[in-house]
């Protein structure tokens, strides 16, 4: 009896075509889960305390603390510059500024292209500015204002704390950043071979249960340190 041959191409084309399917499932499964990620709102407030990791600073005077243990503040001069984290979504960002005693500065903010003034009253107050959706992972904030020389110090306002309120949309760089890993991830664990890890549907369920972790660490205060794009891709690499 004779046997019949293998129709080896079929069998290939079947299999990409299986893994290609797989593939597009593992992508669907990201966008899915990173839209229910950042659809809760979610909001940080940050002294001037609080470490660079969390909020980058540049072109600020020296941690000072007001009267009463009120908290700490810092000088801006004529341009500084704030990083903080994008929770997704339309964003509110709120300063808690002052000009200083008798002292009422212009000064605005400028976010990208997006310029906006501001009139700083002398004490304390909270000052909201509406900030358009962006893909950036954080928001680079520039504070210019006039300034005026004390001890040898150029002074702008009292910049006391930086909050940022948003959610509702994904960072569109969180968002590629994530699928790019998880085609990678999965193309590596097919490429690895064994009967669960490299078989199809068993590396299609691990680079979700990944994806899942990743996205409950963003919700669970994650999204705070702005690390999520360098380690995505990192394991994509």
């Amino acid at each position: 009896m004779m046997q019949q041959p293998t129709d080896q191409p079929t069998c290939g084309y079947r299999a990409r075509l299986r893994d290609g399917g797989l593939l597009l499932l593992v992508l669907l499964a990201g966008v899915l889960l990173a839209q229910w990620a950042y659809l809760p709102g979610r909001a940080v407030a940050s002294g001037m305390d609080t470490v660079p990791v969390l909020l980058p600073l540049d072109n600020l005077h020296e941690l000072e603390q007001f009267p009463n243990n009120g908290g700490t503040y810092r000088w801006t001069r004529h341009s500084s510059r704030i990083e903080v984290p994008n929770p997704g979504g339309s964003t509110t960002l709120l300063l808690r500024l002052a000009g200083g005693a008798g002292r009422t500065v212009n000064a605005h903010v400028q976010v990208g292209d997006t310029r906006l003034p501001l009139v700083v009253q002398p004490d304390v107050r909270v000052y909201r500015v509406l900030l358009p959706p962006s893909p950036e992972q954080r928001f680079a904030i520039t504070l210019r204002s006039d300034t005026f020389e004390e001890r040898n110090r150029s002074l702008g306002v009292v910049l006391a704390t930086v909050g940022i309120a948003g959610g509702g949309g994904v960072p569109g760089h969180v968002l590629l950043a994530l699928l790019v890993a998880s085609g990678g991830g999965y193309l590596l664990l097919r490429q690895a071979g064994g009967r669960v890890v490299g078989h199809p549907v068993g590396a299609a369920l691990l680079t979700v249960g990944v994806q899942g972790l990743v996205l409950l660490w963003l919700v669970a205060g994650g999204w705070r340190y702005a690390l999520a794009v360098p380690l995505l891709l990192l394991v994509a690499l």
